[in-house]
């Protein structure tokens, strides 16, 4: 007869076992479990606020709200809330020749921040010096991004 150990110590091994297994993945678990309601409920907020922001051009001024100077590597955009959320941190999104699309930020003096933004009615006249040379480049389009909410923008505006 093979001896072996007894049922008793085999089943009191397995649930130690099982125990030690469940305290070393149980806090990483509860962690992870964590960081993930955190984050979804942070977009989510972030996504419901968004539905009630919406800015566009005003196209009273210049071509469609946009006013290019190739001159003075200057791009102009006046855009104005129409929604009910304050909006801040834009960018200039320029396609030149057709395909190639660039980013610029408006200058200091013009960028809305989160302490400054632009509130619900407001107007306000962004302007991005164009940091690349221009030679042998045309400017098809330019669309103001908002990074806070980006769906909430207008199309872009053809020049």
């Amino acid at each position: 007869m093979q001896k072996g150990i007894s049922p008793l110590i085999a089943v009191t091994a397995i649930i130690v076992l099982v125990f030690v297994i469940a305290s070393l993945v149980g806090p990483w678990m509860l962690d992870l479990a964590r960081t993930v309601t955190i984050t979804t409920e942070n977009q989510t907020i972030k996504d419901i606020e968004c539905n009630y922001a919406g800015y566009d051009f005003d196209t009273d001024y210049a071509t469609d709200g946009v006013n290019w100077t190739s001159s003075l590597s200057t791009i102009y955009a006046q855009i104005k809330n129409t929604g009910t959320r304050n909006l801040y941190d834009f960018s200039f999104e320029v396609k030149m020749n057709g395909t190639t699309i660039q980013n610029f930020d408006p200058t200091t003096v013009t960028d809305k921040t989160e302490s400054s933004p632009l509130r619900p009615g407001q107007t306000t006249l962004l302007n991005a010096s164009v940091t690349i040379s221009l030679a042998n480049t045309t400017v098809n389009s330019v669309k103001i991004v908002n990074t806070i909410c980006p769906s909430a923008g207008p199309e872009a505006v053809n020049l």
